[in-house]
This record gives C-alpha cells, sequence and structure tokens, in this order.
C-alpha cells in the first residue's frame, strides 16, 4: 500500500474517532448536561403539586420524567433551565407506575425556541464502579448534580434498572443519569431506604424502545391520560379491594380483600375526660392485630370518638392534636411526629400526622399514619400502620381510603 493511501485511512480514522462521543471530566458532564435538565410539575384536582425532574431529548421539546411525578395531575407543568415555564401540551408514550410496568413518560411541550437535547446512550456498555452523574431537584433544590459510582444491572418486578451508588433524593425523580460521555444510561426513580446509597435508574433501553416504537408525534392529551389512570384504578380497587359497611352505618371504605375485621362494642375511655365512648373497627392482615392488647403491627384502625354527655366538638380540631399525639407517643415510646397537614375527607376537613420510631413489638422501623377528623357530636381517627419496609405498598391502601371514605347517612350522630 502506498504511503499516500495509508494517510487517506489513518485520517478517516482519525475523523471517525473524533466524530464519537469524548470522555469528560465530572464537571464538563455537569456543565454539558445541565441546561436540558428541566422541572416538571404536576397538579391534581386538590390542588396538590408533585415536583420532580426530567431531561430534554430533542430541539422540538420532547421531554423525558417518570410517570409517578404526573400521576393523577390534571395539568404539567414544565420549567427549563433559563426559568421559562412551560405547560405540558401532550404525551407521546408513558407507562404505569406498578409492578411489572417500567415507570416512564415522555411529555411534549412547544417552546419558543430549539432546545438543548441530551443523546440516548447505551447502559449495557455501563461496568461496575464506572462513575455516573445524578441532576434534579431533591427537595425542590434545583439543578443539584450528584455522583456516585454504577453497581449492577437489576430487575426489580421484571423491570431493568441500574443500581447506582449516586445519591438520589424526592425531587429526583425523572432526571438523567449520565455516564462520562454526558450520554442519558438511565432515568432516577427510586431508592431503598434500607441501606445507604443504594438508588435505581431506570434503564434508558425502555426511552429508545418506545421512540423506536411509537415515534415522536403526541398520542394523548394530560386528560386522557388521567382518565385512563382513573379507569385503571378503579379496576384495580374492585379486583384488590372490597367494601366495608358500618353496621351503624357510621361510615364506609374499601379495604383490602382478604384482611380479618374486627369491631368493637362501646367502652370507657378514661384518660380524655372530654371522651364518654369509643367505637373501634381494625381492618388487618393474618397475625397482624392483637385483640388483647390492641397493638396493630399493619393495617387500619378506625375510631369514632363521642364527646361527654352534653357536650359538642365545636373547632376541636385545632384542640385535639396536643392530646392525641401526648396518647400516642406514651403508648409508643420512641415515637415523633411530623408536622401536620390539612386535607378533605368525604368533603370535611381532616388533619393528617405521620409518625415514625421503634416498637418494642417489631424489629424494625414502624411508619404510622393518622387522620384526624371532628365534627360537633364525634370525632374521627384513622390510623394506617405499617412496617417501614412496606410503606409503599400501604401507600395503595392510603389512597383507596382517602378515595373512597364516606361518612353515614346520618352525618353527625351515633346510635
Amino acid at each position: 500500500m502506498k504511503l499516500s493511501s495509508i494517510l487517506v485511512v489513518v485520517s478517516f480514522l482519525v475523523a471517525l474517532v473524533a466524530c464519537g462521543p469524548r470522555k469528560m471530566d465530572v464537571e464538563d458532564v455537569i456543565a454539558h448536561a445541565d441546561t436540558a435538565v428541566v422541572e416538571v410539575r404536576g397538579f391534581q384536582a386538590n390542588n396538590r403539586s408533585m415536583l420532580g425532574a426530567g431531561f430534554i431529548i430533542n430541539a422540538k421539546g420532547l421531554i423525558v420524567t417518570n410517570y409517578h411525578v404526573i400521576r393523577d395531575a390534571e395539568r404539567i407543568e414544565v420549567t427549563l433551565s433559563n426559568g421559562q415555564t412551560y405547560p405540558v401540551l401532550g404525551i407521546v408514550d408513558y407507562n404505569y407506575n406498578d409492578a411489572g410496568y417500567p415507570d416512564f413518560a415522555i411529555l411534549k411541550i412547544d417552546a419558543s425556541t430549539d432546545l438543548p437535547g441530551l443523546p440516548l446512550g447505551d447502559d449495557k456498555k455501563l461496568k461496575p464502579g464506572e462513575t455516573v452523574v445524578t441532576i434534579g431537584n431533591p427537595i425542590a433544590y434545583a439543578h443539584t448534580p450528584s455522583v456516585g459510582n454504577f453497581a449492577q444491572h437489576r430487575q426489580l418486578d421484571s423491570v431493568a434498572y441500574l443500581q447506582i451508588t449516586a445519591p438520589i433524593s424526592h425531587g429526583n425523580s425523572g432526571g438523567p443519569l449520565l455516564n462520562l460521555y454526558g450520554e442519558v444510561v438511565g432515568i432516577n426513580t427510586l431508592g431503598d431506604e434500607r441501606g445507604q446509597n443504594l438508588n435505581f435508574a431506570l434503564s434508558v433501553q425502555y426511552i429508545k424502545e418506545a421512540l423506536d416504537k411509537q415515534g415522536s408525534s403526541v398520542r394523548y392529551t394530560v386528560s386522557d391520560v388521567l382518565a385512563l389512570q382513573k379507569k385503571r384504578d378503579a379496576e384495580q380497587f374492585e379486583k384488590l379491594f372490597t367494601t366495608y359497611e358500618h353496621p351503624q352505618k357510621l361510615f364506609s371504605m374499601l379495604y383490602p380483600r382478604g384482611w380479618k375485621t374486627f369491631q368493637n362494642d362501646r367502652w370507657r375511655y378514661g384518660v380524655d375526660p372530654d371522651t364518654s365512648y369509643v367505637q373501634t373497627c381494625v381492618f388487618a392482615p393474618d397475625g397482624a392485630y392483637n385483640a388483647e392488647t390492641g397493638y396493630l403491627a399493619g393495617g387500619i384502625r378506625v375510631i369514632f370518638y363521642r364527646p361527654s354527655s352534653g357536650r359538642v366538638w365545636n373547632g376541636i380540631l385545632n384542640r385535639w392534636p396536643v392530646a392525641f399525639k401526648r396518647r400516642t407517643l406514651d403508648a409508643n415510646n420512641g415515637f415523633a411526629f411530623t408536622d401536620s397537614s390539612v386535607i378533605n375527607l368525604d368533603q370535611i376537613p381532616t388533619r393528617l400526622y405521620t409518625a415514625i420510631g421503634r416498637n418494642e413489638n417489631i424489629s424494625e422501623i414502624e411508619l404510622d399514619r393518622f387522620l384526624v377528623s371532628a365534627q360537633p357530636n364525634y370525632l374521627l381517627s384513622i390510623e394506617l400502620a405499617c412496617p417501614n419496609s412496606q410503606s409503599q405498598i400501604y401507600d395503595t391502601y392510603y389512597r383507596a381510603i382517602l378515595q373512597s371514605f364516606r361518612f353515614g347517612l346520618d352525618r353527625g350522630t351515633l346510635p
């Protein structure tokens, strides 16, 4: 081969290398990718908003995030790195946030200019120990990067994830996991709170497959997705839950099929002088409730309190938490309460509390949620108790209760 031919071949190979992705320092990866990372916020009917992250994948406004960031949203907004906010016009593709389904959504916005997009890489090329970078909005701290290592490819509920050591928190969901070539290899999705830096990113292959199969055209409106989710929730609830009707028609609600129900007769409550009796219903799986001690390791406890004779409970919703938390903490040494929030339960103002701590009855941390609602003639408390490791499962039960709970026909009275 002539020298000139060899030089041509070498020059061609050098050009190919130059055109390919170039490995960068971590700081350069962050600087290169940050302008393509966005804030995604979904707004539900009850004015509750969900915050997550996302990333742009093309100049025309295609944005990838987790589906759970926009789940149950009536409208969705995307805020770019320059502070401009755009409504989501539609959804190209998505998948449910349930076991066996990859948790992603591809959104479309109509920006006034071309947008900076991130290239999609190949997560199968990652090697254990390789450096990876995340960017997101942990606890609303926008555009926060973190650095860690790729650990292993994992299958969780038949879905492909990348196990990483890079720290992620609430608000990181939907943000990009990047290799040192600045390519997206995963979508930051979840963490395992039982260990340190046990975090997982959904494989980017699901996005590539969706784009190959569906293209980039909008297929659903936000309203379409919400309607489909509500329909599917109703179908799932019918399979997983059954309706409980209180014998004296105090209330009705959904609870998981297969759980047992326990109803206590009226009994005097001597600790609180404002209460003459309570009526208790417990819903629990086998072995989770001790009827003798009243201990609930996992399940739902619904209690109706009645005021002493001649008294009414006007305004007690603001007064009750002090006594309520005191009794709970006295009975559960080592627990701590978070601040409360106000929601509506069957159109009645209700306070929601979360208690977390150790209980001598179980070996791990316990997570309890308490809903407290009051009317002049009775006060209602709903406790949802579970081990911390099962909190995601019990969240389904919690949502079912909130969506299905109805006070009795004779609202405000007890038999």
